[in-house]
């Protein structure tokens, strides 16, 4: 029998939504008219003195084929993406980011913006009581938001996170990763990953390969496949799946669900360590990189 997801178009699987109009929505997988899903929610900081820029590739000449990547022009209005239909992101999404801005407002204050500052690695964060189903599921249908290609890859996880599932396993291939967000530069991207020149460990390379990714003060967020993630393993990056499997209405205590020691965390463009040794994977067009360079110094002010 042929499940509805593979019903539904896979022409635009895997393709960046970087303008309005009809698309395949990254959650239910039907066509619809497109609207702007912020990653993280607006609610949570993301709002409109966040100044967003998006990756794009260009040719180097109009004669030769070899393209480059840059940032774009810089606007007001956060970071976001065209990525889900109304019904996914007004009805499904928005009670779940509620209780993100929940946690985020208590994590506010861990937030270290200037990076001139000695700060110990990993950090105590403050062990709250939350709803750590509703959080991940915030985080998780946000990467569907910006990585097409996920619904074409696992339409059953994108299926059970629309039904709204109390509990949502996830394939033994994927793993979601949390560390603490550090500095004034934020960014989302729905894929892509990268490696650190001339680093191994066990003589593999030290990178990700990484479905999804949220870097936006105070929490950072990976989607990364199970075994190709040595750097988030080096700079111990907490391992927050299981978070799925608890009823997003049920509230739990932070330190039994997670632990409550937590890299801080940049992404490697943005992180004096790696800036100069890091090589960026993607491919152009397939989902969408988006940034601000230099936050609000009262980004957090109002949560």
């Amino acid at each position: 029998m042929t499940s509805p997801a593979d019903d539904r178009a896979p022409r635009a699987f895997g393709l960046a939504r970087m303008k309005p109009g009809q698309a395949d929505c990254g959650l239910c997988g039907l066509s619809a008219p497109m609207t702007k899903a912020h990653v993280p929610a607006q609610m949570a900081g993301n709002g409109p003195t966040v100044r967003r820029a998006r990756y794009v590739s260009k040719l180097r000449s109009t004669e030769g084929k070899e393209r480059f990547v840059e940032l774009g022009r810089a606007a007001d209005g956060g970071l976001w993406v065209y990525g889900l239909c109304d019904p996914c992101n007004r009805v499904i999404q928005a009670p779940f980011e509620i209780r993100y801005k929940e946690l985020a407002a208590m994590f506010k204050g861990l937030w270290n913006r200037d990076l001139t500052l000695s700060v110990p690695s990993p950090v105590t964060v403050p062990d709250v009581i939350f709803h750590p189903g509703a959080v991940a599921r915030a985080v998780v249908i946000g990467m569907y938001a910006m990585n097409p290609a996920l619904r074409g890859l696992y339409p059953q996880l994108a299926d059970t996170l629309g039904n709204g599932d109390a509990k949502i396993v996830l394939p033994p291939d994927l793993k979601l990763r949390l560390a603490i967000a550090r500095g004034r530069g934020a960014r989302i991207a729905g894929g892509g990953g990268g490696l650190v020149i001339g680093q191994t460990t066990a003589g593999k390379p030290v990178g990700i390969i990484s479905f999804g990714s949220i870097y936006f003060p105070p929490l950072a967020w990976q989607f990364v496949a199970s075994d190709a993630a040595p750097l988030l393993d080096r700079q111990g990056w907490a391992d927050v799946s299981n978070w799925l499997e608890i009823d997003p209405a049920d509230e739990r205590l932070f330190s039994t669900v997670c632990t409550t020691s937590l890299p801080l965390a940049m992404h490697p463009t943005h992180d004096p360590a790696f800036r100069h040794t890091w090589i960026e994977l993607g491919v152009p067009g397939s989902s969408e990189s988006v940034e601000c360079a230099n936050l609000p110094s009262n980004l957090l002010g109002k949560l």
